[in-house]
Parts: structure tokens; C-alpha cells; sequence
């Protein structure tokens, strides 16, 4: 791994904490899902690796892989009842593409 070199690799891993949404009723109107929503929670983990290429001292193309695994969701919830969400259905292997795009540094 150095960044300075033309083609190069870096890493990635998120940790986080999310929840399911859904209706609990059909909606009636454009503002009625403020308090029609319920849903569970669970615990999201994305380890990935990333292969990155330098097109400019500041703009860096950026294209990985990585996995999403999702624990936590409880099929037995009744908000999960509602969403027929699973963590299988949340968990897989993902790919993306990006452009990072740095600040100009300060001449020292």
C-alpha cells in the first residue's frame, strides 16, 4: 500500500448500527409517515478491500469489493413481521465505484 504510487490498494471496514422502516398502516397521505413507521434494529459489519487509481495529485478513482454481514434482526418482531426483512436479505457481497476527490495542500 502507497498511496503515491499510480495503481495502488487500500482498505475498508464500517461498523454500524441501523433499523429496518416501514408502514405500519397504508399511508393515507404525502405527510401521514412520521408516526405510521416502526421497524428493528441490528448491527452491520463491511469489511472490503479497494484498488485505486491515481488520475491527478488530488482526484483518486476508486473501485472495491467488499461483504456486508447483518446480525440482530429478530424474525419473531412484529415490526419484523410487517418489513419481511431478513439479515440474510440485508447481508451479501457488494461492489462499488468512486471518485475521492482531496483538498489542495497548504504550501508550507
Amino acid at each position: 500500500h502507497n498511496p503515491s504510487n499510480l495503481l495502488h490498494f487500500s482498505a475498508q471496514m464500517i461498523l454500524a448500527y441501523g433499523s429496518t422502516k416501514d408502514y405500519e398502516n397504508p399511508k393515507s397521505g404525502l405527510l401521514d409517515n412520521f408516526w405510521n413507521i416502526s421497524g428493528g434494529h441490528f448491527f452491520l459489519m463491511e469489511p472490503g478491500i479497494n484498488l485505486e487509481l491515481n488520475l491527478s495529485s488530488r482526484i483518486i478513482l476508486v473501485t472495491g469489493v467488499s461483504y456486508r454481514y447483518v446480525t440482530g434482526l429478530n424474525e419473531n418482531d412484529e415490526n419484523i413481521q410487517i418489513t419481511h426483512v431478513t439479515n440474510q436479505d440485508l447481508s451479501g457481497l457488494n461492489f462499488n465505484i468512486g471518485l475521492k476527490i482531496a483538498k489542495k495542500q497548504k504550501v508550507k
